[in-house]
């Protein structure tokens, strides 16, 4: 069986019809994932679940896995890089977090806005609740929402067999060019709770940029492809570190009859 299955190849696997196969992944009954908009299925996974059915279980829950630590499955050289283009080309600033909410890359391309508001441990702590926040939205795809100083922003998922591991955020910038959120007395009662100067922080909000709906949907379409690649480089290295394991224990094996 392939380490990666398509839902094609499944169904040849398990004789049954693509609305099989659906419905099952609906009622969460078959161990899958998605890789953007298709579904992909662990052979690993789908081998051990296969085996329960055959023991008799009767739960048709996918088996658990270990997933080793998110950092391992995204290595920051590699995911550094790909943010820091992404965000230059788009003119948004961006940061990769862990599922909690945590920094795990630099933050790309921040305005003298951020840069103002994150220059104190009072706006940091706002900016990192800010993103676990959005860590419990369900929904697969990015949506624009609010930051705590107003700004617009987004998260797109990076999911590795159906696990939320990271979150990617591109955002500091506002949707709609009559959007009057950002004004000097909220930006001033801003400052006062990030500790920063109220006047320099109403001199940097007038740079912030402002965008049209259409290119909010462009930025969203794009962050959505930036953590598809995140998921994929996640579930190639997964896969890997379980051929490691298997071939640990073969060796193993093998040394231990010698």
């Amino acid at each position: 069986m392939p380490e990666l299955l398509t839902v094609r190849q499944l169904q040849d696997i398990l004789k049954v019809d693509r609305t099989t196969i659906y419905r099952m992944l609906d009622e969460k009954s078959l161990p899958g994932f998605k890789v953007g908009s298709q579904w992909r299925f662990s052979g690993r996974a789908i081998r051990q679940w296969l085996e329960s059915q055959q023991q008799g279980h009767r739960t048709l829950e996918a088996p658990r896995e270990t997933t080793p630590p998110t950092r391992e499955l995204l290595p920051i050289p590699c995911v550094q890089p790909i943010q820091d283009v992404f965000a230059e080309a788009l003119e948004v600033g961006s940061v990769t977090t862990d599922a909690a909410g945590q920094p795990m890359t630099e933050f790309s391309n921040k305005s003298r806005f951020c840069k103002l508001i994150n220059s104190t441990e009072a706006g940091r702590v706002r900016c990192r609740q800010s993103w676990a926040e959005l860590s419990h939205q369900s929904k697969r795809d990015p949506e624009v929402a609010r930051c705590h100083a107003g700004l617009s922003y987004a998260r797109g998922r990076v999911e590795v067999e159906g696990n939320l591991i990271a979150m990617t955020f591109a955002g500091q910038f506002i949707v709609d060019a009559q959007d009057n959120t950002l004004t000097d007395d909220r930006i001033r009662t801003l400052a006062k709770e990030c500790a920063v100067d109220p006047e320099t922080l109403v001199e940097a909000s007038k740079s912030v940029r402002r965008v049209a709906s259409e290119e909010a949907d462009r930025i969203m379409r794009l962050l959505s492809r930036v953590t598809d690649t995140f998921c994929h480089i996640g579930q190639e290295r997964a896969e890997l570190f379980r051929r490691f394991e298997d071939i640990a224990e073969i060796t193993g094996a093998v040394m231990g009859s010698g």
